[in-house]
This record gives C-alpha cells, sequence and structure tokens, in this order.
C-alpha cells in the first residue's frame, strides 16, 4: 500500500509540474507581444518617391511591410551594403554620436499602428541605464541594420501572406521581373544615380531564391550595368537586350558592386 501510495504521488508531482510549466509558458508568451524580424529585402515603388521595406518574422512565415520615403531607402540602402558615405549622413551621424557617449542600441521595437501610422521605440543602453526614444520604424530600421542590433515588432501588426515578398505594387514600365534568370530590375531614381556617382545601368532589386542569379552571385542591391557587350543606359535598353539573349545559355554580365566592376557568368540551362 505504502509502494503504491509513493508512485502515485510521484505522478501526481510529474503531472502537476508538467502544468506548471505549461502555464507558465503560456504566461510568458502573454506576456511577450513581441516577435524578432528580419530584413528581407526593400522594393522601389514603381512612378514614385517612395520604396516599400519587407519584414520577416524569425520564425513562420508571417511579414510586415512598411512604406518609406526615397531618402530614408538610399540610407537604409548605404546600411544593407555596408558603404560608408564621406560625410556622415543623419544615422551615421546618430551612431557616431552613441559611441561617443558609450551608449549602444539593445534592440528595435515596431510597437504599433496607429491611423495608419506606425510608431517604433529606440531601447539605447548606457551604462546600467535603459532608455526608450520614439522614432520612426525606417529611422529605426536604418539604426539597426547599421549597428546589428536585432529588430522585434509586435505580433498583431506581421500579416499571414500568400507571396513570398508581400504587397508588391504592380510592374510598370519602371520595373521588370524576369523570372528565367530569378531578378527584379528597377529604373534608378534621381537619388540612387547620385549614390551612384552617376553609373548607368538598371538596379537589381530583388533575386530569388535557388535561381540561376542567386547561383551566379547576384544581390539585390548591385548594379546591372551590362549584358554580353552590350552597355545599359536603363530599363529600355535591358528589355530589348533580354530579347535577343533568350535562346542562350550562358550569359555575360557586368555589375557595379562597393564602387567597382565585376564580370558574372549567368548560366540559365
Amino acid at each position: 500500500m505504502k509502494l503504491f501510495n509513493r508512485s502515485t504521488n510521484a505522478i501526481s508531482l510529474f503531472i502537476l509540474t508538467f502544468l506548471l510549466h505549461g502555464l507558465q509558458a503560456c504566461a510568458k508568451q502573454a506576456k511577450e507581444p513581441f516577435v524578432e524580424v528580419t530584413f528581407r529585402t526593400m522594393q522601389p515603388i514603381p512612378g514614385q518617391q517612395t520604396a516599400v521595406v519587407i519584414l520577416k518574422a524569425k520564425e513562420g512565415k508571417r511579414y510586415l511591410p512598411i512604406y518609406i520615403d526615397e531618402n530614408q531607402a538610399v540610407s537604409i540602402y548605404y546600411a544593407r551594403e555596408g558603404q560608408i558615405p564621406k560625410r556622415p549622413l543623419t544615422h551615421d551621424l546618430f551612431v557616431n554620436v552613441m559611441k561617443k557617449l558609450d551608449a549602444s542600441i539593445e534592440r528595435v521595437v515596431i510597437k504599433e499602428l496607429r491611423d495608419g501610422v506606425y510608431y517604433a521605440n529606440l531601447v539605447l543602453q548606457r551604462d546600467d541605464q535603459t532608455l526608450e526614444i520614439d522614432s520612426r520604424p525606417s529611422d529605426a530600421i536604418a539604426l539597426a541594420l547599421r549597428t546589428k542590433a536585432p529588430i522585434f515588432a509586435h505580433r498583431d501588426l506581421l500579416e499571414e501572406l500568400p507571396h513570398e515578398i508581400p504587397m508588391m505594387p504592380k510592374r510598370s514600365l519602371q520595373q521588370m521581373t524576369l523570372r528565367e534568370w530569378g531578378i527584379t530590375v528597377q529604373e534608378l531614381t534621381a537619388a540612387m544615380r547620385q549614390y551612384f556617382k552617376g553609373q548607368n545601368g538598371v538596379l537589381i532589386s530583388d533575386v530569388q531564391a535557388d535561381s540561376p542569379a542567386a547561383a551566379s552571385g547576384l544581390e539585390a542591391g548591385d548594379l546591372l550595368i551590362q549584358v554580353q557587350d552590350n552597355e545599359l543606359a536603363g530599363l529600355e535598353d535591358f528589355r530589348k537586350t533580354v530579347r535577343d539573349v533568350r535562346e542562350q545559355t550562358k550569359v555575360k554580365l557586368v555589375i557595379w558592386r562597393n564602387g567597382k566592376r565585376k564580370a558574372v557568368a549567368l548560366r540559365l540551362k
């Protein structure tokens, strides 16, 4: 009888412990409404001086699209490419000031959508002090990319969308997707031309995974300046050149990356 009682007590204790762990996990999830997200891509919007940044939940297939202006897009582009301008942009200046003050960005949090506007916080750490500063999400993202700080978003802001890249604008004459290659290219805006120092070409705004473009080492943010022996002045030149090389199995490309020309061999079959 004693042995039976001991076994029963042990089983009861195990079940109680299991239930307590489950309740603690549920409570923890309820207290933590924010999930970590990563920068997925940034796409210019044809015909407008704006772009859309796509953030993706680190776990699962939920996305957060945020529309930003062209200046913010250029700053984020610098950060993504690891480019350091000759004179610091506003976000570079902010990072430099933080370094002088021995402060760091612990994380950025995109916390809510109110009246059609997203609100975010910078969470700064200085000595033993934690500071939260109101921020536009675009500024917060630009700073997070520069400092490698994690980005969090409220789970209610994330959307489950059927496409890999959600909420992309309809294609226009200023943008073209070439499925055979696995890339989307974009006509350069005035700000982008300034960034590329007047270099002609088309911006590779997205590279699909497991595509010929990805296998050849092309990356979003590269400037495509030549196809075969044809220099590209813009998107119309790209359209014409692509028609001439559709039947070829190997295409020679030249891109502009980090201020240098680089030859790339694109194998299609």
